[in-house]
């Protein structure tokens, strides 16, 4: 299931980048979340525990990303 959403989601993100002609920095942008998920495993296993709610979620990623 994991592997399908993450699919779906690529695809359109890699869609919206060449429509609008800036792959280099839609994947660069990629690279940087994707550094710090590498960086802060947690974040990853708080996100998908079901008893954090959304909004606590939230605010943590946008913590990660400002």
């Amino acid at each position: 299931m994991a592997k399908l959403i993450s699919k779906t989601y690529g695809d359109a993100l890699f869609e919206v980048a060449a429509e609008e002609n800036k792959l280099e920095s839609h994947l660069k942008e990629v690279e940087a979340v994707l550094d710090v998920l590498k960086e802060n495993e947690e974040y990853i296993n708080i996100i998908g525990y079901p008893r954090i709610p959304i909004e606590e979620k939230k605010t943590m990623i946008e913590s990660a990303f400002k």
